[in-house]
């Protein structure tokens, strides 16, 4: 049997606690939220860079956390490089590692490096387009989802392109996924797939109509999950392709909601399922799903139901984003303990104080507690039973378990118990026998240990006495000496017998080994056990006057600033520690120097080193009790005797008692009186000078079986009382002036047997007793006593029953001190009330609170969106929830949206089940009404808020506007002077004007002259796309918003608007509701605390949870104020009230402690400081090496630390103050030697600053290379280099000499040579011109008939000999220009052997004629290569030309290409004269001639050149190679790439230089038709605008986006475009009109030298109305331009005259045809309201009214006006032919409001009457 018993309280993972059927065992969540840093808690997006950073996009900006601290980032409108939005939607991180962040107002870039963002907007109809997904699909690549369609974005180029992919743009995706080399495309017709490789676009799986997909995710390849919105998650087997789908309604599936929001796998790849009911995780061995969701009283589940999202880390851990429960995390190493506790109402642990744990031989459970009895656990049920005691001869029950022993031998359990006893049960029969004080032999009832005595006994540990009891006697025999007669150790409270044996004795003493001699103990000596072992009991608690809070434990002394602790332990190598590590008691002296005592002894703190002296004459000596009276005298109780100590000379003095009693407590009282309690019960006054005493009886009139051994003295610190405490009796006050006392009474009070640890009196009349069975306040003038037990389900109530000591401090606040539970403080600043929910009868259900009101009766009525309505009765202040009941007067729903109460009436408003009419008086709901529309209508509006005007009328805002209550007819209907828009609020006025917040905007309502008028987003100084969530008036008439950017303060007068954000105090942007007190002074709830804002100064303080809030998340629509002046606030954990004059923070200013300075080095050194403001500055130096220091320090403030300001400025660095918020450390990295003085300041709760900083003065010296002799060594150093550095300079300037003669000589040879190339090009440009006029007239006489044969001969001759010299002359130009660079290739696909082939034929001939055999060689039938198709013709003719010049008998050409693919090598093979090899290089060098057999050639020396320099411009080679099959032959061999090099960049159209003309003006007719002429050449622009200025009006651009600007300002009838241009080219110029619905109609006309039909194709495709090459003509030009004017206007003619002609014939293109589709049924579908105007369809439309007003014109040339009248004409025509209704019936039906207006038009448009038409046409 194993037996575990300990005082701790057990967290142990023994068996499975399973809390319902369907939850996920071994998943424990930690929970990291707002008070950690982050920014919000709706959690959108989560992803992680490579170095494991993890980003989450929030509603509150984005934030990077890197384990231990939260960065955020937040939009500044100030600041162009901060994020676009503070509202986040996702996050992607590409290959490079890159971040970037979608946002509501458009996609974000981090550059990391400049820790700044890069901001790029999508813009539709003027406003950003949100980015709601992100993937990355390639290098430089993303793919964008917007609510317009898929976006692509150029990361090189930062640039949006919407119509490279027009298939997947036509998209409209809810979510976009990239897994491994797909995209998956979830939209709402279906699951696409777009594969990165192939740019295919492909439907995975086609799903139901009205399916929002919210999340998807491929496992396993062919498993595909959708998480949709509302219809449950459904997996597509792309094998079998199946679609199944996992709904909530099924029992099978185990999925907790149809909502699915986010997909993960974690490490075993188990699906995870984020819904908006909690987590999902998928079973694949059953098909179902496990279910975890959040519970208040389950340890480490889930901050909150809503998961957002879900994210698995490089690590392996899971990351769960919430809506509004901030972060959860999961790993599988981490949280492996499993709590088990006390569950209210469910089958568990009745305690969560565990003191004790048996495992019987069947392997079930007997587990102790202090407060819950015994529990008994069995092992296969998985069932607890609870044995709670209360034995009739006790007044207590048997509940506070101390141990347990199973005697299996007789199937018994024996129980111990604090206070009552020991109890024997019988486990079969569940007998029970008892055994304590009052009905046995039993000495104590504070029973700690039991054990066999393996003899048929037990040994029984209490706390007085060890004992040993004979089972069959039933008897207690008292064992307090050993064998020996040396007396045992008391206070014991284990036992435990080892492996050999032995029995361990365990307590207050120590511990101590004995073995077991029959029923006797002897000493065992087999090794040494100190006589005390480390304990981690609280036993003291003190405040210094330095205002640091110092605790003393069993194990060590404890400093607490308000934000670290910093333990001072026993350390045995130095001599100025605590001697203890136990310590029993702490206090200061006058001097406020603090004084510890010890269980060895006395000890005197040195604050300047933190050190301790040791008191000599108090060495090994257990210190009780010390005070310092008003003399700075010590008086010390030890060893039973009271000794007064003097501090200054180290004088003492022992005052012992008599009659062999002892001391056992003492006090000093107000008037400097002593009183000693000793061992007797008596309580005496001390004389110290004659050491006489006066004692008192304080049992005269008690009863006389009390226990008498005082334990405690406590005297009153307003009064004359002394409280004294008995061991395990009462309380008793003593009146020293009357000598009398009074008992309490309160065990009696209480039926409890306690023991009293501590006393504080709080005020004269309010006393605080600390026992160990909780805290008792004691109303001293009532006698009314309250006890205050430990609650696990309380976070407000005490953490622990068993109190071990009180301090008060400095600001009155109250620190309690547990056993073993630690702290908790009891705050003077309690001004908040708080509710949440718990599982009791009439507690309060539901977290998130939406909505508050109070009715007639002053009851609270609280709307939440889990759990109905709760009442907060104010007769019982009890809650009462409300929720729907199936077939009875219930509510509609559970989630809540709005609250008002009218009279007797409460009204509900739901999401989307309308309103519920609740009688007050009988909880009943009477009516539900529908908020619908209009007849068409068939679901409900969302209710957003619910107001009761001054007059009693009821307005309801919803997601479509305003609904108002009829009260005659008895309904709501939809008010149409309010704007169809979402409302967040509705405010009344002091002038009855009614405000409503709504998105971007807010609107207000006059009901007296029936007017409104927006306040839009410009005059709110805000972005577009901002939610107004509440309106407010102030005293003067201002308005205050509270919107999602920030509080924005509006004034009527002078329309200025003022923004209060995180930049001007904030603690977040965003704004949920604001309330104004009677002081003008505004309370906010805000997504990050409760915010009070003075409207006279500004100031703004800021609350949260360290002033008392349940929590810092409050909730939209959730706040009120009740005709007391009651401020209530909903949150997301429940809602808080207040008065706010009652919220009066401390004003005591702030004066900060400077605690240590910590340098950043690897010894990890450390400078103690400790000073404040009021001490002297101290100074500190520190070596160059220790420059990298932090310092820390505290304003020593306990109410809210966490809310205190500070700012720091260092001397000789900073002039202003740096505010570092609630940080209390500040970092210096490698300060500069120097002197600096460091100051630092904090701000109270009331953001007052300190008058006086702190001040620390340092010093950094320099290193020592920087010191004055470092110095004087440079010098003589400095001389000794620039001497030898002018020796060294005279050498070489010899050298250089010699070397810059050489140079010049080379320079004058290239100058020659230079001059010689210009020669040559200069005679060649004079040649050329006479040469041209000499041909030209010889090509005109050669093609006469006149000129006879002989002449035509000599003319031929000459002809010829002049094409040669222009030949030559041509050739020596190319050579120039691939000299200067100027030779510019055109790169085309050209077939090489078919060039090589056409090359040889024009010079087969020529071989021929010189008797030469001409051989190709091609190994290959055709290859396509990219070359200047003209230029390597050159090269070819060059090589063929030297060939032939050279060659004897043969010539052979070789093409091969390379094994690679890469190249492709052409030899040119002769039989001629070899040429040597020292001139290999040297042939082609220009103008060089191998002298040998080359004077009979014609020649210049520049064809070998001039084809290298090509050669080499194509990436390629031109060498002079050895022949392999025969060396005497020469080959030359050209080598060149098969694909164009990625250096080799193309260009198109290179501009030229010109001088710019003088602007011309042209004529402008406005009865003409415009012409846009989009030309980058100034000339030819100008030439083409003459042309067309004849006919038309004309408008210039120099490239396409100065087009698109003039398209924009202009009405453009036509567009003539040149196709390449700097900045936007003709094509994409087309582009971007042809898809601009605004500019679709246009026609365009392309020019260009672009003459290929690859380009015409592409030009054709993409809509171009005409193609015209350059040179082109201008009567071909103004032709083109005629017809398709005139076409346009034959069109429109057709449309006007014809009364059948569609609408959609006046189209041009498939947009223009889109768009007058939708333009026809918008005319047709209102054609009968005669209000149809252009207003109207604009709306309906969405699109502004001058962009239709322009597109209308353009197409029709008609106003809209016009054209809504001629499609009513048009109709009425229609009407007319089918004949079924009369003329004024069709009047009415087409929107005419007169009839002869009707008549009138119709004649005029169709020539005759109606009638007539009607006629004619039968």
């Amino acid at each position: 049997m194993k037996i575990i018993q300990t005082l701790l309280v057990l967290l142990g993972g023994l068996f499975p606690f399973i809390l319902n059927a369907g939850t996920t065992e071994d998943i424990y969540f930690s929970h990291i939220g707002m008070e950690d840093g982050l920014s919000h808690s709706t959690i959108f997006a989560i992803n992680q860079d490579k170095e494991g950073n993890l980003w989450f996009a929030t509603y509150d900006g984005v934030n990077k956390y890197d384990g231990y601290n939260f960065t955020v980032y937040r939009h500044e409108y100030t600041n162009p490089n901060s994020i676009a939005s503070d509202i986040t939607r996702c996050i992607a991180i590409d290959d490079s590692d890159q971040i970037w962040v979608g946002t509501r107002e458009g996609l974000s870039f981090y550059n990391r490096r400049k820790n700044s963002f890069s901001n790029y907007y999508y813009k539709k109809n003027g406003i950003n387009v949100p980015i709601n997904s992100i993937a990355p699909i390639k290098e430089n690549w993303l793919m964008l989802g917007t609510a317009e369609g898929i976006l692509l974005f150029d990361i090189k180029k930062e640039c949006f392109l919407n119509d490279t992919l027009p298939s997947l743009h036509l998209l409209k995706p809810t979510v976009l996924v990239r897994q491994g080399e797909y995209i998956y495309i979830g939209a709402e017709d279906g699951v696409y797939t777009y594969t990165l490789s192939g740019g295919k676009l492909e439907r995975l799986v086609s799903m139901p109509a009205g399916i929002r997909i919210h999340a998807i995710l491929c496992q396993m390849f062919s498993r595909i999950w959708m998480a949709t919105e509302g219809d449950g998650l459904f997996m597509y087997d792309a094998k079998t392709k199946e679609l199944k789908n996992y709904r909530y309604e099924s029992e099978q599936s185990g999925l907790n909601s149809n909502y699915v929001r986010s997909l993960e796998l974690d490490t075993e790849n188990r699906l995870w399922v984020g819904t908006y009911s909690g987590l999902n995780i998928y079973k694949e061995a059953t098909d179902n799903f496990s279910s975890i969701k959040s519970s208040e009283i389950q340890e480490g589940s889930l901050s909150q139901n809503s998961v957002r999202s879900i994210f698995k880390d490089s690590q392996g851990g899971m990351w769960l984003g919430t809506y509004w429960g901030g972060l959860n995390y999961y790993h599988p190493l981490c949280n492996r303990f499993q709590r088990i506790k006390h569950v209210p109402f469910l089958n568990s642990l009745s305690n969560n104080v565990v003191s004790c744990i048996v495992e019987d031989s069947e392997h079930n459970l007997w587990i102790g507690t202090s407060d819950g009895g015994l529990n008994f656990y069995d092992s296969t049920s998985k069932l607890y039973k609870n044995y709670l005691f209360k034995p009739g001869s006790l007044d207590v029950p048997f509940k506070d378990i101390k141990t347990v022993y199973v005697d299996e031998e007789h199937d018994k359990v024996y129980v111990g118990a604090h206070a009552g006893g020991m109890m024997a049960l019988q486990r079969k029969s569940g007998q029970v026998e008892y055994f304590n004080r009052q009905n046995s032999n039993l000495p104590s009832n504070n029973i700690y240990s039991i054990i066999s005595d393996e003899n048929g006994g037990l040994w029984v540990a209490s706390l007085e006495h060890l004992l040993h009891f004979d089972i069959d006697k039933r008897n207690f025999t008292i064992v307090d000496k050993d064998q020996n007669g040396r007396k045992l150790q008391q206070y014991n409270r284990l036992l435990f017998r080892d492996s050999r044996r032995r029995i361990w004795v365990g307590g207050e003493m120590g511990v101590s080994v004995y073995n077991q001699i029959g029923t006797d103990f002897l000493a065992n000596t087999d090794f040494h056990i100190d006589p005390i072992l480390q304990q981690a009991f609280v036993n003291c608690f003190y405040e210094s006057t330095s205002g640091y809070i110092w605790i003393g434990t069993r194990d060590g002394l404890n400093r607490f600033d308000g934000y670290t602790f910093k333990v001072f332990r026993n350390d045995p190598d130095e001599t100025e520690t605590l001697g203890s590590n136990w310590i029993t008691c702490l206090g200061c002296d006058m001097n406020g120097d603090l004084w510890v005592g010890t269980l060895s002894g006395l000890y005197q703190y040195d604050d300047e080193k933190e050190s301790f002296r040791h008191i000599p004459f108090t060495a090994d000596k257990g210190i009780d009790i010390f005070q310092f009276d008003k003399d700075n005298k010590l008086w010390i109780l030890m060893d039973g005797n009271l000794i007064r100590f003097n501090t200054e000379d180290s004088q003492f003095r022992i005052f012992a008692p008599e009659d062999n009693q002892s001391y056992t407590s003492f006090c000093i009282t107000r008037e400097n009186s002593i009183w000693i309690g000793s061992s007797d019960g008596l309580i005496s006054l001390l004389n110290p000078e004659d050491e006489t005493m006066e004692s008192y009886n304080v049992f005269a009139h008690s009863s006389p079986n009390t226990p008498r051994k005082l334990s405690m003295l406590y005297p009153s610190p307003t009064t004359d009382r002394i409280y004294i405490a008995f061991e395990h009796d009462d309380v008793k006050i003593f009146d020293p002036a009357t000598r009398d006392y009074q008992d309490l009474n309160i065990q009696k009070i209480n039926q409890l047997t306690i023991l009293i640890n501590s006393f504080l009196e709080k005020d004269k009349d309010e006393l605080w007793i600390g026992t160990d069975s909780g805290l008792f306040i004691y109303k001293v003038n009532t006698g009314e006593c309250t006890r205050i037990r430990q609650d696990p389900l309380d976070p407000y109530a005490l953490s622990s029953h068993f109190i071990s000591a009180f301090c008060r401090d400095r600001e009155n606040g109250i620190w309690i001190c547990f056993h073993q539970n630690g702290l908790n403080y009891y705050s003077p600043f309690r001004p908040f009330h708080v509710h949440y929910p718990w599982d009791g009868q009439y507690s309060m259900k539901g977290e998130v609170i939406r909505d508050i009101c109070t009715d007639i009766y002053g009851n609270i009525w609280v709307g939440t969106e889990d759990a109905g309505i709760n009442c907060l009765e104010k007769k019982t202040g009890t809650f009462t929830n409300y929720q729907p009941v199936p077939g009875g007067n219930g509510l509609s729903h559970t989630n809540i949206r709005g609250l008002a109460a009218s009279g007797d009436r409460l009204w509900i408003g739901h999401v989307i089940h309308g309103i519920d009419l609740m009688d007050i008086k009988t909880r009943k709901v009477i009516k539900h009404y529908n908020l619908l529309k209009d007849s068409l209508t068939v679901k409900n509006s969302t209710v957003r808020c619910i107001k009761v005007l001054q007059e009693g009328q009821v307005y309801v805002g919803t997601d479509d506007g305003i609904y108002k209550y009829d009260f005659l007819n008895d309904r709501f209907l939809y008010a149409p002077q309010f704007p169809p828009f979402a409302v967040n609020c509705i405010y009344e006025d002091r002038l009855g004007r009614i405000w409503t917040g709504m998105f971007n905007r807010s609107f207000y309502y006059n009901p007296i002259s029936n007017t409104g008028m927006y306040l839009p987003y410009d005059k709110l100084n805000t972005q577009r796309h901002n939610f107004v969530n509440d309106a407010c008036e102030d005293k003067d008439g201002n308005m205050w918003f509270a919107t999602v950017e920030g509080v924005i303060k509006y004034d009527f007068q002078t329309g200025e608007s003022l923004h209060y954000t995180v930049k001007n105090g904030m603690p977040s942007n965003v704004a949920f509701r604001i309330l104004p007190d009677e002081n003008e002074t505004l309370w906010i709830s805000t997504a990050n605390g409760l915010v009070s804002l003075e409207t006279g100064t500004g100031k703004i303080t800021t609350y949260t949870e360290s002033h008392g809030l349940i929590t810092r998340q409050f909730n939209d629509n959730s706040a009120f104020k009740d005709n007391e002046g009651t401020f209530y606030f909903g949150s997301v954990k429940g809602f808080i009230h207040f008065k706010p004059s009652e919220v009066i923070p401390a004003a005591e200013k702030m004066n900060v402690h400077l605690g240590s300075l910590e340098i950043q080095n690897e010894a990890g050194e450390k400078r103690i400081i400790n000073s404040s403001a009021e001490s002297e500055a101290k100074k500190i130096t520190l070596t160059y090496k220790q420059s990298t220091f932090s310092i820390n320090f505290s304003a020593l403030n306990f109410i809210a630390p966490k809310s205190i300001q500070y700012a720091y400025r260092m001397g000789n660095m900073d002039k202003e103050w740096i505010p570092i918020g609630e940080r209390n450390t500040v970092y210096f990295a490698e300060l500069h030697p120097g002197d600096y003085t460091f100051e630092v300041r904090a701000a109270n709760l009331s953001n007052n600053w300190s008058d006086t900083p702190t001040r620390l003065n340092i010093t950094v010296l320099p290193p020592w290379w920087a010191s004055t002799p470092a110095y004087a060594s440079y010098i003589v150093v400095t001389l000794a280099i620039i001497v030898g550095f002018f020796w060294s300079w005279r050498r070489k300037t010899k050298r250089a000499m010699a070397y810059n003669m050489q140079l010049f000589e080379d320079q004058k040879e290239k100058e020659l040579y230079q001059a010689k190339i210009d020669f040559f090009i200069n005679i060649a440009h004079e040649i050329r011109t006479p040469l041209t006029l000499i041909k030209n007239p010889l090509e005109r006489l050669l093609k006469s008939d006149k000129i006879g044969e002989k002449e035509n001969k000599s003319l031929t001759l000459m002809d010829k000999n002049v094409s040669r010299l222009l030949s030559l002359v041509n050739q020596l130009l190319d050579f120039r220009k691939t000299e200067i660079e100027g030779y510019r290739l055109s790169f085309v696909r050209t077939e090489i052997v078919s060039l090589l082939n056409d090359t040889a034929k024009r010079f087969q001939e020529s071989a021929t004629a010189h008797n030469l055999l001409l051989n190709l060689d091609l190994s290959l039938p055709e290859l396509y290569v990219f070359v200047d198709k003209e230029a390597i013709t050159k090269i070819f003719s060059n090589l063929f030309t030297n060939a032939i010049k050279y060659a004897s008998g043969s010539i052979i050409i070789r093409l091969q290409l390379s094994p690679d693919y890469e190249t492709f090598t052409i030899d040119f093979i002769n039989d001629g004269t070899p040429i040597p090899a020292e001139l290999k290089e040297k042939i082609f060098e220009p103008f060089f001639r191998v002298k040998e057999g080359a004077t009979d050639k014609p020649g210049t020396g520049l064809g070998l050149p001039l084809a290298r320099s090509l050669a080499e411009m194509h990436h390629g080679s031109l060498q002079l190679e050895t022949f392999a099959d025969s060396p005497s032959m020469t080959m030359f061999r050209l080598t060149l790439p098969v694909k164009l090099p990625e250096s080799i960049k193309q260009t198109e159209e290179e501009a030229i230089t010109q001088t710019v003309p003088q602007k011309i003006e042209f004529v402008h007719d406005e009865s003409r038709p415009t012409i846009l002429i989009v030309e980058d050449n100034k000339e030819m622009a100008v030439f083409i605008a003459d042309e067309v200025n004849q006919l038309y009006n004309v408008e210039i651009a120099g490239n396409g986006a100065e087009a698109i600007t003039l398209l924009k300002k202009r009405s453009i009838q036509l567009i003539i475009s040149d196709v390449m241009m700097p900045v936007m080219d003709g094509f994409a110029l087309l582009k971007e009109v042809k898809t601009e619905i605004e500019f679709s109609h246009i026609p365009v006309i392309l020019l260009t030298a672009k003459n290929t039909i690859q380009s015409r194709l592409e030009g054709l495709e993409l809509g171009a109305d005409a193609y015209l090459d350059k040179p082109f003509s201008t009567n071909l030009l103004m032709a083109q331009i005629s017809n398709l004017i005139s076409n346009r206007d034959n069109i429109r003619k057709f449309y006007f005259n014809s009364p059948i002609a569609n609408m959609k014939s006046m189209a041009y293109t498939k947009a223009d045809e889109s768009f007058l589709e939708k333009l026809n049924e918008i005319i047709n579908e209102h054609i009968g309201n005669p209000a149809l105007d252009v207003n109207m369809i604009a709306d309906l439309m969405h699109l502004s009214r001058p962009t239709l007003y322009r597109k209308i014109r353009a197409i029709s040339d008609l106003t809209p006006n016009e054209l809504i009248k001629i499609s009513r004409l048009k109709k009425a025509a229609e009407l007319l032919i089918q004949g079924n209704m009369k003329i004024y019936e069709i009047s009415e039906a087409t929107g005419f409001s007169s009839q002869s207006y009707f008549w009138s038009a119709f004649i005029k448009q169709f020539g005759m009457s109606p009638s007539n038409y009607a006629k004619e046409n039968k």
